[in-house]
């Protein structure tokens, strides 16, 4: 199995000074060139706009940039770039992102989205039922854009004349391609068009199975412009990891329930619009995440926070708790055909001491036994 780190670039729940976010950007640069010195194998980094709090990662190509910068062999990961003509134009998304293959030498990785949020589709004023068809039009023509001589876009969408891309990519024929993928059809779409999942929802391991398979089966016969097919699946769980499971549970409660309430919050938004291409959304509402009970032992000693944080570890959620935990929890998503694990241990008002500590403990007691990795970083 493989690791990735995941940036919101989250300044967690306000009030925050204005300097807060600048904060954020340098700690998390610093968390990902340790993650690269622990043995981990990708950034990756969102984009959002205009959700206060939950993400100020608008520009993720440039913080990408100043990591590939400081790094030398852990993958740069676009998870995800939107795709949405009015976000960014496509020929601007194949440039920048040439661009920075190049800087890093060749280990871009290429996600894409269609925003999860009604609120920043708004801000460019994206109509949520034409994200979709931008998006599968850019997983078409981003891999001509950059591995052929000459292109030229003369569709609905776009009307391009007969062009050189400039710079082109290092990567041939072209950077590996994901999508982001929560509803059920995504996972079908991101296999026929030859990408790698990127799992954002939250789901225990069992419920990955059908998905999976799905995707397993679609990405089997996919066809792609130049055989380049990325068959991987990958999840992002939030981790905290920590020599005693109570500490573990307490510090990593108030960022993680900050940043479920805020994914809750943006789901429950779709109800109120008449967007048909978000119905998946509409439907799951306030069933978005089902936790089992605790017992009255399970329970002991722990504040209520804490209480469901250890609930969501319980359903195979959230990797919270000593090294042997954390081990259990990749353990069950290994079994299951899981190929990455993103971990988001930036989240709400974690400090960077904490956060380091928490990849330290990850990387030195729980990668040994699952990546491959780690053994060429330690060299």
């Amino acid at each position: 199995m493989k690791f990735g780190m995941l940036f919101e670039l989250q300044p967690g729940p306000q009030p925050w000074s204005r300097g807060r976010e600048a904060q954020v950007y340098h700690e998390a640069c610093d968390q990902a060139v340790l993650a690269e010195e622990l043995g981990f194998d990708y950034v990756w980094a969102v984009e959002h706009h205009g959700l206060t709090g939950y993400s100020s990662s608008s520009a993720p190509e440039t913080f990408l940039a100043w990591v590939a910068g400081r790094t030398s062999r852990i993958r740069i990961g676009h998870g995800v770039v939107q795709t949405n003509k009015g976000t960014n134009h496509l020929v601007r998304v194949a440039e920048k992102a040439a661009a920075l293959d190049i800087i890093s030498n060749g280990r871009l990785e290429f996600g894409t989205g269609r925003g999860f949020t009604n609120e920043e589709l708004g801000v460019f004023g994206v109509n949520p039922d034409d994200t979709r068809p931008m998006q599968e039009h850019a997983m078409r023509n981003l891999p001509r854009m950059w591995a052929e001589e000459y292109f030229e876009l003369d569709d609905e969408l776009y009307q391009v004349p007969r062009r050189r891309l400039h710079p082109r990519p290092v990567q041939e024929p072209h950077p590996p391609m994901w999508m982001a993928c929560t509803q059920p059809s995504s996972w079908a779409l991101a296999g026929e068009l030859g990408a790698g999942v990127l799992a954002f929802g939250f789901a225990a391991p069992g419920e990955l199975e059908q998905a999976i398979t799905s995707y397993r089966t679609a990405s089997a016969n996919a066809q792609t412009p130049y055989g380049l097919v990325n068959n991987q699946v990958a999840f992002a769980p939030s981790l905290f990891c920590a020599e005693d499971e109570t500490e573990a549970l307490e510090l990593a409660a108030p960022g993680i329930l900050f940043f479920m309430e805020c994914n809750f919050r943006y789901v429950l938004q779709w109800a109120d619009t008449d967007s048909d291409d978000y119905a998946f959304y509409k439907k799951i509402g306030t069933d978005i995440l089902k936790l089992p009970e605790l017992t009255d032992a399970e329970k002991r000693g722990l504040s209520p926070e804490a209480q469901t944080i250890k609930a969501g570890v319980k359903a195979g959620l959230f990797c919270v708790g000593t090294p042997a935990q954390c081990r259990e929890f990749v353990r069950g998503y290994a079994e299951q055909d899981v190929d990455q694990l993103l971990m988001l241990n930036q989240l709400g008002s974690l400090t960077n001491d904490q956060i380091k500590s928490s990849m330290s403990l990850f990387g030195s007691e729980v990668l040994p036994e699952f990546s491959e990795s780690f053994a060429a970083a330690r060299a």
